[in-house]
């Protein structure tokens, strides 16, 4: 783990590097699937002290009929820790689908796959699919 400087004043860290959205996959019959699409928010985070705590959302929108979706979403380990992920509220949550995740800290990802059971209708609309649940910076020494 490589430990930074942090200065006390506001820290502006952009997570624009999370929009690195590798392999993002969405299982579903759209009718037209090119006007879906799955984004992050905040998209930046101003961090007022070293070893903040936030969240961010993973979010989809414009989908029809969707069963399954798939990310991999990474970030840079010398700033960010991934501590928690959880499902949603836009897929059912278990036991009418399945959860499968990989926080992976030293690669820097985490993967994530969230499935409807086959008797589940599928969703269409927007809404979160995910949310990162505190995404730690690392404190530096002084």
């Amino acid at each position: 783990m490589i430990n930074i400087r942090l200065h006390a004043s506001t820290i502006l860290v952009f997570l624009i590097l999370l929009l690195s959205l590798c392999s993002i996959t969405q299982l579903c019959s759209a009718t037209d699937p090119s006007n879906t699409f799955i984004h992050v928010a905040p998209l930046v985070h101003v961090a007022n002290e070293t070893g903040e705590l936030f969240d961010i959302a993973i979010n989809i929108s414009n989908v029809h009929n969707l069963h399954s979706v798939e990310f991999r979403l990474s970030y840079n380990t010398s700033l960010l820790d991934a501590i928690e992920v959880v499902q949603g509220p836009f897929l059912p949550p278990p036991p009418l689908s399945s959860l499968m995740f990989e926080i992976n800290e030293s690669v820097g990802f985490v993967w994530m796959n969230i499935s409807a059971v086959d008797s589940e209708p599928g969703r269409s609309g927007n809404g979160r699919v995910s949310s990162l649940s505190r995404l730690n910076h690392h404190p530096g020494p002084s």
